[in-house]
């Protein structure tokens, strides 16, 4: 169960767990909650594409009683045995519906953006509402702290970091954009997520304009929406780096972005476990990332530079990567090596069966 606005790390996870469930012989669902007047949920059509089973609940207030009857009914009927929330909201209804219909619920935490002021109330009372899940699913360690700091129970908590198609994400014969996007010759720097305050982007604007006028063939290429874009547009314009910048949206064919990236970049001022981390990893990227959530038990000197969330290291950082491209060589290497070793896809959901057997009930008859 989650809300939905995009198809952003946390569905890029969701619709993983979905297919993997489906492949091992569990009968999963699909459960978006979106608010009335808005489209059906991108990740709603993609999992229906991957042949998932999979419902759009919508919701006309903050908390739709009517919906709740609705899921409880759809719960009952289905015989469903665990409901997997992800996201504030999803946990909401779920914990609801779990109490009604008595069955276990487990939430994975991909961590509290604090993105804005409202975003950040149903965020602190997120923090109080997951004590009472069956279990909680942090995806980095240091989420798994911050709810052992709030006195949840360790016995209550299993860290599942995020988890990459390292197959997908290959590099191996994969074309990238530098042609579409006019790149060619460039030594260029990126950066994927959505366009929002806590992602960093007006940081790392500030400090390529500095990289872009030492190294004439520098070029950042952006890709994502959110509601900065136009902000961060003008922050370009007004830097004087407007066409050496390259918004490039939101796109579907992803290893053709990480392709065409000679550094990636994550400029985070909050994260969880970030999935473009891995990814762009999974796709040969050397990295420079800030210092936040569990990026630096994901990333180190081998692989790319670990910097504090400010100006002045992002811009030292590229710095170093535009000077040396025998630096690149060795970090992209690496990158690839320490995931496909540490963050593959095979491992990722025998994990979570183990959380699932362990809040539901032993059935004697199929699962299926």
């Amino acid at each position: 169960m989650i809300s939905s606005s995009g198809f952003y790390g946390a569905e890029r996870v969701v619709l993983d767990l979905l297919c993997l469930a489906r492949d091992q012989a569990w009968k999963p669902y699909l459960v978006c909650l979106k608010s009335a007047e808005k489209p059906d949920p991108e990740l709603y059509g993609r999992a229906q594409e991957c042949d998932i089973e999979s419902y759009v609940f919508s919701c006309g207030a903050k908390i739709d009683m009517g919906t709740v009857r609705k899921l409880n009914g759809f719960v009952r009927a289905e015989n469903i045995e665990c409901i997997h929330a992800h996201g504030y909201k999803a946990d909401v209804y779920a914990l609801m519906v779990s109490r009604s219909c008595r069955v276990p619920a487990v939430s994975t935490l991909h961590g509290w953006t604090g993105e804005d002021h409202k975003v950040g109330f149903y965020e602190r009372i997120d923090r109080w509402i997951v004590r009472m899940f069956a279990h909680l699913v942090p995806v980095s360690p240091d989420i798994e702290e911050t709810l052992k700091h709030a006195g949840i129970s360790a016995e209550k908590i299993t860290c599942i970091p995020n988890a990459v198609d390292t197959s997908r994400f290959d590099p191996s014969d994969v074309e990238p954009f530098r042609t579409e996007w006019h790149l060619d010759g460039a030594l260029v720097f990126g950066s994927v997520g959505r366009l929002s305050p806590e992602k960093g982007h007006r940081m790392l604007i500030r400090a390529f304009s500095r990289i872009a006028a030492e190294f004439p063939r520098a070029r950042l290429v952006i890709t994502g929406e959110g509601p900065l874009r136009d902000n961060l547009r003008q922050l370009a314009s007004d830097e004087k780096i407007g066409e050496k910048v390259v918004f490039s949206g939101r796109q579907t064919e992803m290893e053709r972005v990480y392709r065409t990236m000679n550094v990636f970049i994550l400029p985070s001022l909050t994260e969880g476990l970030p999935l473009a981390l891995l990814e762009a990893m999974s796709m040969a990227c050397p990295v420079i990332a800030t210092r936040v959530g569990a990026i630096p038990g994901v990333v180190d000197p081998a692989q790319g530079m670990v910097v504090d969330p400010e100006e002045t290291a992002l811009t030292d950082a590229m710095r170093r990567f535009a000077a040396d491209e025998s630096l690149r060589i060795r970090c992209a290497a690496a990158a690839r090596a320490k995931v496909i070793h540490e963050y593959d896809l095979a491992s990722f959901f025998g994990k979570y069966q183990q959380v699932y057997a362990r809040v539901c009930p032993p059935r004697t008859e199929s699962r299926v």
